[in-house]
């Protein structure tokens, strides 16, 4: 189906436009995961400083039980200890805190703090403490489960897209813990040890190794998976604490509603190409619908007016062939009406010549370099000559000021037909009796040439459309017929010349209104 309204160019825009929506919505789209996944980086150092802090006070904690367990078994006396202490830890045991609790004679200086794995794969950490000689020892243990691993988590302890990991540090890193690993839908299930596949990689063990690496970013975390890190050293220990968000599960997150936006805006995308279609074909049709009501207005204007001079001459030319008029004076009348209409007819045709080779009215088309000459006065005389049939019908006088001096940068026939024009006008919509005034004078390196009429005039409120074809003022719809193109032709040829035309209040308040034509002179050489 063909249409009309939809070119070439519009189809390049539409097309541009929506491939640019395209691009901008992508755009948005990566701009927006890639912001998520930098706010992730941004908070997710204060996630992991908490819990290495909690974590570094948790160890200082126990330190201090088994301290303080090494100097009560300390104050027993050395005969009594076999009998006495066993109870004590056990006390020290059940209390909680700790799944073992040992006094380890006959052993060298063990590490202050220990770190092993149990036969159930949990990690536990033995807190060694002196008693009172260099061979006698207690050691507490604590078993890192789920339940005592997630406080380390305290900025988030029930996330489980946020995997916890502690880590020896030194020159060979190497992994002590890895909490809830996997995290999200795709592992549930929680645990506190070494799962089978965890490991550091080459990347986050020299993070962990080198101190001038940045504390957060990405890497491949320690289940093989991009993720977001942060690290922080655990405070009086040799550990680091690791915090992990998979890269795949944030983006998850944001899946639904980056789908939302997407469709949103994909959506308004489509409605602004559908609105600009719409608005474009709508536009199209009504210029089809004004250029027909155009059309119509014209053929039914010039029709009214060419059916009254044809109707004239048709009659008298049939009068005269079959000889019905008495006398030699009505016969000269008969002639003088058909010479009269004819010469209407002939004006009417040039009118509307004039308006097709002219174009439309309104024309923003530079005037044109013209070096044709016309007398003012001579155009007058012929204009005012032309019209004096009408005129005389009419009971007007036409009056002519124009003094013989005056030379306009106009061709005559251009000229000719804006007189004719205005002339056709004044005598159309004036009152019968009424006197019409063509005048011109000289001002600096212009012509100013008028016709002051006694018609209704113009109203200031329709002064500037009057001058578009088809257009005509409510005066004059009220009055005679007319084709509404003659004001237009008028200002597209004084346009041209390089001129201006403009409707204005008669000199003197007097009654009528006054059509000033603004024309480049040619001054003779005595100005």
């Amino acid at each position: 189906m063909s249409a009309p309204w939809l070119t070439r160019w519009r189809v390049v825009g539409i097309a541009a436009w929506l491939m640019a929506a395209s691009a901008g919505i992508v755009w948005l789209h990566r701009s927006t995961v890639r912001d998520f996944l930098g706010g992730a980086v941004v908070a997710l150092p204060y996630s992991a400083s908490i819990g290495a802090g909690v974590l570094g006070d948790w160890v200082a904690t126990r330190d201090g039980q088994a301290r303080t367990v090494a100097a009560l078994v300390a104050a027993v006396p050395p005969a009594e200890r076999l009998a006495r202490v066993p109870a004590l830890l056990e006390a020290v045991r059940s209390a909680g805190g700790f799944t073992d609790a040992r006094w380890v004679r006959n052993m060298a200086a063990p590490t202050p703090l220990r770190v092993g794995v149990r036969d159930d794969s949990l990690t536990t950490v033995d807190l060694v403490a002196p008693v009172d000689s260099a061979r006698e020892w207690i050691v507490l243990q604590a078993t890192l489960t789920e339940a005592t691993f997630r406080q380390f988590n305290a900025a988030a302890p029930d996330d489980r897209t946020q995997r916890t990991t502690l880590v020896a540090g030194g020159d060979a890193p190497r992994l002590l813990v890895v909490s809830a690993a996997g995290g999200g839908a795709r592992d549930t299930a929680p645990h506190a040890s070494i799962p089978a596949g965890a490991r550091l990689s080459g990347d986050l063990r020299g993070a962990l190794v080198d101190a001038r690496r940045p504390t957060a970013g990405f890497h491949t975390g320690v289940m093989g998976e991009p993720v977001v890190f942060a690290r922080a050293p655990v405070p009086g220990t040799p550990w680091w604490l690791l915090r992990e968000r998979d890269v795949r599960e944030l983006r998850e997150l944001l899946q639904m509603s980056l789908l939302v936006n997407d469709a949103t805006l994909a959506l308004i995308a489509l409605l602004v190409a559908g609105v600009t279609l719409l608005l474009w074909r709508a536009a199209w049709l009504r210029r089809e619908r004004d250029a027909m009501t155009l059309r119509s207005t014209f053929v039914s204007s010039m029709s009214h007016e060419l059916r009254t001079p044809l109707t004239q001459i048709r009659m008298y030319a049939e009068l005269l062939r079959l000889r019905l008029l008495p006398t030699q004076t009505d016969t000269d009348r008969a002639l003088q009406v058909i010479e009269k209409e004819a010469g209407r007819l002939s004006h009417l045709v040039d009118r509307s010549l004039a308006f097709a080779r002219t174009g439309q009215s309104g024309s923003t088309e530079a005037p044109r370099d013209n070096d044709e000459r016309t007398e003012l006065a001579a155009a007058a005389r012929d204009a005012v000559a032309a019209m004096a049939p009408l005129a005389a019908e009419r009971g007007v006088t036409l009056v002519r000021d124009v003094p013989d001096a005056l030379s306009a940068r106009i061709g005559a026939d251009a000229l000719q037909q804006v007189l004719l024009n205005l002339l056709d006008n004044a005598l159309k919509y004036g009152p019968h009796g009424q006197r019409i005034l063509l005048s011109a004078w000289h001002r600096g390196d212009d012509v100013l040439l008028a016709v002051d009429d006694e018609g209704p005039g113009v109203p200031a409120a329709e002064r500037a459309r009057v001058w578009d074809a088809f257009v005509r003022g409510a005066a004059a719809r009220d009055g005679a017929a007319g084709s509404g193109i003659g004001l237009a032709v008028v200002r597209d040829l004084v346009t041209r010349a390089g001129g201006t035309a403009a409707i204005v209040e008669r000199p003197g308040g007097q009654p009528g209104m006054r059509v000033l034509l603004t024309l480049p002179a040619i001054l003779p050489a005595s100005l």
